[in-house]
């Protein structure tokens, strides 16, 4: 098929059953049709046989990056949550000021030619509560996802930089992803209460890589009231009824409770994996994560022993004592609840989560 013939198929092959939200660009859909028109071209529907070489859990000091999905996935968040040997992810445990650093890495720095395509995820910080009387809490990371067509970008770098979870009274940071160095995909930090409490946004830019994306904003942090249900969990503020808002996003961790006026529970995951929205027509409407696989990004890293698919970044439960430990909001972009004892939990630190099969 001649190439001025294209822009007349464009409607033909337009992926189908695909969210409002999906980004379509031209160079994208040029691509579909050039993987179903001429031969020898690698197809978008068949995982890229390409391989890291390292198994799930293991952690690559000097990149910064951690291993799953059975070779075929990076993991990029606080260093801490890869190195650190003590249980911390049940929703009691303490973490003073620790999971609260940005992070950079390199994922690739040439794009192998057997990489034919990639799922990424991106999550921001999650905001810190504060101790404002009964405290506040703090809003959740934005959350990003996209399906990457690669083919043309063999020999270009990957690169990404996680935010960091916000202090108490402080925001959280941004996350970026980029090949070549333009950012592809990215999420806003949390803000805390004083800022604004309001949730991270998602963003997933028209780089001619993209085939198809969603967004979703951040849970806001509340005075007061639940936090906010987003892609992730904003954090609970007291006295009343201050329990740590839902996460609704694959990956994106759910909000932290408020100890003020009594303790609350922290926010829970409630991502419905069979949704449509997580289809992929490339692969037969085949959904591109399902919650056991999402659990095996992290369940081999100690952070986690223990932990299971259902209840692996639910919130942190306010807690019930005042003083020591300061608890860190869970887990990916999750906001941090406030406290009555004039301190406030720290969000958790951002994410970026790529894989391809």
């Amino acid at each position: 098929m001649p190439d001025s013939n294209i822009g007349g198929f464009i409607g033909q092959y337009k992926p189908s059953g695909t969210s409002p939200s999906g980004i379509y660009t031209l160079q994208a859909v040029y691509n579909q049709i050039a993987a179903s028109k001429w031969p020898g071209q690698p197809s978008l529907d068949a995982s890229p046989p390409y391989e890291t070489g390292n198994s799930n859990g293991q952690y690559d000091n000097s990149g910064k990056k951690g291993y799953w999905n059975n070779e075929k996935g990076f993991i990029v968040s606080d260093e801490d949550i890869f190195t650190t040997s003590s249980r911390r992810w049940d929703q009691t445990s303490g973490g003073g000021d620790a999971f609260r650093s940005s992070q950079s890495a390199t994922l690739f720095s040439s794009i192998p030619a057997t990489l034919w395509w990639v799922y990424v995820v991106v999550i921001g910080g999650g905001g810190g509560g504060d101790g404002n009387g009964n405290g506040d809490g703090g809003g959740g990371g934005g959350w990003a996802w996209a399906k990457l067509d690669l083919r043309n970008y063999s020999g270009a770098s990957m690169t990404c930089t996680t935010g960091k979870g916000g202090n108490q009274y402080g925001n959280g940071g941004s996350t970026t992803f980029a090949i070549n160095g333009t950012t592809v995909l990215s999420a806003g930090g949390g803000l805390h209460f004083g800022s604004g409490g309001t949730g991270g946004s998602g963003s997933v830019t028209s780089h001619a890589s993209v085939i198809r994306s969603l967004t979703k904003q951040g849970g806001a942090g509340k005075n007061n009231a639940q936090g906010g249900t987003g892609g992730t969990g904003g954090g609970g503020g007291g006295p009343s009824n201050g329990f740590g808002g839902n996460a609704n996003r694959p990956f994106g961790g759910a909000g932290a409770g408020n100890d003020g006026g009594g303790f609350k529970g922290g926010g829970t995951q409630t991502t419905v994996y069979s949704s449509s929205i997580y289809q992929d027509p490339d692969r037969n409407n085949a959904v591109w994560i399902t919650q056991n696989q999402a659990h095996s990004a992290v369940n081999s890293f100690s952070f986690f022993n223990g932990s299971s698919a259902s209840n692996w970044n639910d919130g942190k439960d306010g807690r019930n004592t005042t003083g020591s430990p300061v608890v860190q909001a869970g887990t990916f972009g999750s906001g941090g609840g406030g406290s009555g004892s004039g301190s406030g939990y720290g969000g958790g630190p951002g994410a970026v989560i790529v894989w391809w099969s």
